[in-house]
């Protein structure tokens, strides 16, 4: 055992001291200075007496070590971080691990991940790592450096960025000694910022509730080094949400540990890993506003306009137009969608189903639109649809239920008046010369006689010489020469 002294001032001068003869002179002067009553005992270490163990008190001058001072040279002297903090080899270090939730800062859908900012304190006894109070003045509590002791290689097995160097940056431990137990109390407490994979399901977006799970464990040492366990101290959740701050998009509805050991094939032993599980659901106030509520409206406009007719007094495409515009905004809010949405093929959320069933409906509804304009327009305008045409019709009106409009109805008895009306007209616009013309036509029609005369040998158009000796009736010959003067002076 050495012994390290310090000298009174008065004992100190300017002058040089004198150069003993011998050795014997050297121990004679220590021997005085240490038997002196001046030298007071300074509680050390209990390993031994080190320098600044003795001062003298007398001296204002002399540096006088704090006892956190002395206690971090005593424990980073006596102690080695890289080997497990145990006293037999077979032992396992019960790590304790607490989550203290800060902030959700962000829920990405289509990439799968959160980002989490939290508190992680964790737990452990470390019996290489004790003193005793008395000899520091009663300290049993220092805050000391992460290289200065032997912490666990807790890895976030699910976590998106690996380099930790940013995050644990304000990495420090406290050690509580308990002497009666020879060990002592080592919690590792620091802030770090999470960027974790997160299985969403988006069924029931924008209404739907997400658990993002963060998986905790050591990535070298199995259960048989280490072994970890979720803090339930003075009955606190072991991940907690009493500091979170509130979150514009989420909020934080329940949460929950789940211990676990896993078998891996690298390994003889098993893993123990920690779950835990934050739950959260969507605020979808925003969703509402600007998605939900103009949706229902475009739809509720594209029923009516199915419903209303397409003519008045005249055909009007405005019809066909409103379901093509209504079906453009709907394409533009699915788009918008889209972009909130992962690329999944298990599954579809319903507000998309939603969206392609109302872009259908509105497709149909503009196909049957101007369908029916089609038709009635070549019914106004041309001519009256076949009869097979409006026999297939009303057979697809009965299945569908749907009944020919009353408008429809009304123009096609119009248009069939006014046919009427037209024929008859053109009938009474006919010439007097066109229907003289054709009484004309019926008149010059030859006689028996004149074909005859003309070289008919037709049998029934052969006459004898007495018939044409034979007087003629006056009264008809009379006739006769009337009805050609009578055409002659309506010709003239």
């Amino acid at each position: 055992m050495s012994f390290l002294i310090q000298l009174k001032s008065d004992q100190i001068s300017s002058r040089e001291p004198p150069i003993p003869t011998s050795s014997n002179a050297i121990d004679e002067d220590v021997g005085k200075i240490l038997n002196s009553e001046e030298l007071m005992p300074v509680e050390g270490s209990g390993s031994g007496f080190e320098l600044n163990d003795y001062y003298l008190d007398d001296d204002p001058d002399a540096f006088d070590p704090p006892a956190h001072y002395r206690l971090d040279k005593y424990l980073s002297t006596n102690y080695n971080p890289r080997v497990l903090p145990r006293r037999y080899v077979n032992e396992t270090v019960d790590v304790s691990v607490k989550i203290e939730v800060y902030q959700i800062i962000e829920v990405n859908e289509p990439q799968q991940y959160m980002v989490l900012n939290a508190w992680i304190v964790e737990r452990w006894y470390d019996d290489l790592l004790y003193w005793n109070p008395a000899r520091f003045g009663g300290l049993s509590q220092i805050s000391l450096p992460k290289d200065s002791c032997w912490i666990p290689d807790t890895t976030i097995y699910n976590s998106l960025t690996m380099d930790e160097a940013e995050s644990k940056r304000l990495i420090n431990v406290k050690i509580t000694t308990i002497p009666k137990k020879k060990t002592a109390l080592v919690e590792l407490l620091y802030p770090t910022l999470y960027k974790i994979s997160c299985l969403l399901d988006l069924t029931f977006f924008p209404f739907d509730m997400q658990s993002c799970k963060m998986t905790m464990g050591s990535w070298t040492h199995d259960n048989k080094a280490i072994n970890y366990f979720p803090y339930n101290g003075s009955n606190k959740p072991a991940i907690s949400t009493k500091h979170c701050l509130s979150n514009e998009e989420w909020t934080i509805i329940g949460t929950k540990v789940m211990r676990s050991e896993i078998k891996f094939d690298c390994c003889a032993n098993n893993y123990t890993l920690l779950d835990f599980y934050i739950h959260i659901r969507r605020k979808p106030l925003f969703y509402l506003v600007n998605l939900i509520a103009p949706t229902g409206i475009i739809t509720l406009i594209a029923i009516v306009g199915f419903f209303s007719s397409p003519t008045v007094n005249d055909v009007r495409e405005e019809k066909m137009t409103l379901g093509i515009t209504t079906l453009l905004s709907m394409s533009i809010l699915l788009f918008m969608i889209s972009d909130k949405m992962p690329s999944m093929g298990s599954s579809v959320p319903l507000i998309g189903w939603f969206y392609a069933s109302n872009m259908t409906l509105i497709g149909t509804a503009t196909l049957a639109a101007s369908i029916v304009i089609y038709t009635q327009k070549k019914g106004i305008v041309g001519h009256r649809p076949s009869r097979s045409t409006m026999k297939w019709a009303r057979r697809f009106g009965k299945m569908l239920m749907i009944k020919m409009p009353l408008l429809m109805l009304q123009a096609y008895a119009l248009k069939a008046k006014q046919e009427k009306m037209k024929k008859q007209e053109s009938q009474r616009k006919m010439s007097v010369w066109q229907r003289w013309q054709k009484i004309g036509k019926d008149l010059r029609r030859p006689t028996g006689a004149t074909a005859s005369l003309l070289g008919d040998n037709s049998p029934s158009r052969k006459t004898t010489l007495t018939d044409m000796n034979q007087p003629r009736d006056l009264t008809k010959h009379k006739r006769m020469r009337f009805k050609k003067r009578s055409i002659t002076e309506l010709t003239f």
